[in-house]
């Protein structure tokens, strides 16, 4: 888990001379590391280690532009509160029609929020590899999951966006919703890539975040054998 990570990467760290060549190489490859949405609970982990070793600085080894893009991702995903309840978004559906997040939410024992682009070469295989994952989650431990698909594209066509639900067959347990052109909703949920995968229970509570079909099946295995 990221957590356990996280305690080695602050070993290496303590351990390392500020002056030395090899310091900046090692925080920017934990950085990366500590990215990876494969890595349960990376998030908090990730800005934890931005928080210590990035904003705080004590070597003051660092310039402001290798700074920028941490700091950047620590205000984006700082928003995220674990446990806290999301904002209820009302966005469109393929038919106009409004939906309520937290209504949907509610109708399912947990709910995955997944930010896609129809184009794009990684959402082709992630946002179908995570439906199949989420079925077998379902299947094994008794739990029905909901996805709020959000078509991350505010100016694509109606019908590229329906194909794109056609050919993967993401229709499950599924509402889509197209974000809207204006708005934060992209900053709330670090939804500037894709795909991104955010967990709600039904109180639409963040459980777990930027997760990916390998996470997100650790981290039902962990809540179910406790």
């Amino acid at each position: 888990s990221g957590d356990s990570i996280l305690v080695g990467v602050n070993k290496v760290m303590k351990s390392l001379d500020c002056k030395s060549r090899t310091y900046l190489f090692v925080l920017d490859h934990f950085g990366k590391l500590l990215q990876n949405r494969n890595i349960q609970n990376n998030v908090d982990a990730y800005l934890t280690f931005i928080k210590n070793y990035v904003q705080n600085d004590a070597c003051k080894a660092l310039s402001a532009s290798v700074k920028k893009p941490y700091l950047t991702d620590l205000e984006n995903l700082g928003q995220l509160k674990m446990n806290a309840t999301i904002i209820d978004m009302k966005l469109l559906d393929t038919a106009k029609v409004a939906q309520s997040i937290h209504e949907f939410a509610k109708k399912f024992d947990y709910t995955v929020m997944v930010f896609y682009d129809p184009d794009c070469d990684h959402c082709q295989k992630e946002v179908p590899a995570m439906d199949s994952t989420i079925k077998v989650i379902e299947q094994r431990f008794k739990l029905t999951i909901g996805r709020y698909y959000i078509m991350n594209v505010p100016g694509l066509p109606l019908e590229k966006w329906k194909q794109f639900i056609s050919t993967y067959k993401i229709t499950s347990n599924a509402l889509h919703i197209r974000i809207p052109n204006e708005g934060n909703i992209r900053t709330l949920f670090d939804a500037y890539s894709n795909p991104v995968f955010h967990l709600i229970n039904q109180k639409s509570e963040m459980k777990a975040k930027n997760i990916s079909p390998i996470s997100i099946r650790r981290w039902f295995e962990t809540l179910l054998q406790q």
